[in-house]
């Protein structure tokens, strides 16, 4: 994988080569803004599970009754199938160690009657918060859970991992496969440099016919 910087270096010389770096200037959380949209466009499209698109998510957990329950966590990406819509959720880990099985909403809500005939610990997603009910098992401890799944926007996900800026580190591997990199850079720039190029080069030709 290419760090994000990379990326975002590969972006601006798709521009420049272009000749429209002189014109606009843009910023590198612009540009990542950009890569974020694509990145989920060809997943979207593609519907193609890679490693390379997982992230973990370090989960603050605060307990409800037998029910544990999450800080906000960012936006995971789902797509749609003739039948339902399927979250990209792998898995709730402690270390490598799955502790919990995912369940659909409805499936939550009748979670007390799988308890006599399923002896799992499960949880789901409600608005974004992770719902965890571990009361088929004594497990005492609860820090240091993760939460692994394809993620909109690979940055944020970064950021409250390691509580740091990320233009700061040069090390992040953004959670793309290598042959999509080329793809995205032409779409942004056919999608959103072009475009607003030539809004902005007609606007001046038409005041100047004025």
């Amino acid at each position: 994988m290419a760090t994000v910087n990379e990326i975002i270096f590969n972006v601006k010389q798709m521009i420049n080569s272009k000749g429209y770096q002189e014109e606009y200037n843009f910023t590198d959380s612009y540009i990542l803004f950009l890569i974020n949209i694509e990145r989920a466009n060809i997943f979207n499209r593609t519907q193609e599970i890679s490693n390379t698109y997982y992230q973990r998510l370090k989960l603050n957990l605060t307990k409800e009754g037998e029910t544990y329950i999450s800080e906000v966590i960012p936006n995971i990406i789902g797509y749609t199938t003739p039948t339902k819509e399927v979250y990209t959720v792998r898995g709730l880990f402690k270390g490598e160690e799955s502790i919990a099985s995912y369940i659909s909403n409805r499936e939550w809500q009748l979670r007390k009657y799988r308890r006599f005939t399923k002896k799992q610990n499960v949880y789901t997603i409600i608005e974004n918060r992770v719902y965890l009910d571990i009361s088929n098992y004594d497990i005492s401890y609860i820090d240091n859970i993760e939460l692994e799944a394809i993620f909109n926007n690979p940055v944020e996900v970064y950021q409250k991992n390691n509580g740091r800026y990320i233009f700061m580190e040069d090390d992040f591997e953004y959670p793309l496969p290598d042959k999509y990199i080329s793809i995205i850079s032409n779409n942004i720039f056919n999608l959103y440099i072009k475009p607003s190029y030539q809004m902005a080069t007609d606007q001046i030709t038409n005041k100047d016919e004025r």
